[in-house]
């Protein structure tokens, strides 16, 4: 009996790029005053297969809104008057994710050498790693991930 088998030897027409959702739309700004952030996410609509290219960019894009004193002409502490309290990133939770940067808005923000986190100002060598689960990490922690053998 004979039978036939079909080879492909350019498995390249099997393969697919990974494509992005569209952006939502942007979240409620999280602070009244004094400087909050607002997100926006994407998910992942087609994942590469068989060798395609990977989606590039985050899934996440944050910018930061609201900059304005609560008290007129005086900010909190431990954030100060700056003319560009928008600048991106501000807070630790920015580090890792795609910054939306805009034009300088003069308000309230953490010093130039500091992030926001947990509604403080640390220094930036301070804040916490957190990976895609959202288990944060001390930045000197080693933390490995193990191989999954199919």
């Amino acid at each position: 009996m004979f039978s036939y088998c079909n080879t492909y030897e350019n498995v390249s027409f099997f393969q697919g790029n990974c494509e992005w959702s569209e952006w939502s739309v942007w979240s409620n700004c999280s602070a009244g005053c004094e400087g909050g952030q607002a997100v926006r996410s994407r998910l992942i609509r087609v994942p590469a297969k068989n060798g395609g290219k990977d989606c590039e960019g985050q899934s996440q894009s944050v910018k930061t809104c609201n900059f304005y004193p609560c008290h007129e002409g005086t900010c909190t502490a431990p954030k100060v008057m700056s003319d560009c309290a928008n600048r991106c990133p501000q807070t630790c939770g920015q580090l890792m994710m795609e910054c939306l940067e805009e034009d300088c808005v003069t308000g309230c923000a953490c010093p130039d050498d500091e992030m926001e986190y947990n509604e403080q100002c640390i220094p930036v060598k301070d804040c916490m790693c957190t990976d895609e689960n959202g288990i944060e990490y001390i930045t000197s922690q080693t933390v490995e991930d193990e191989c999954e053998i199919w």
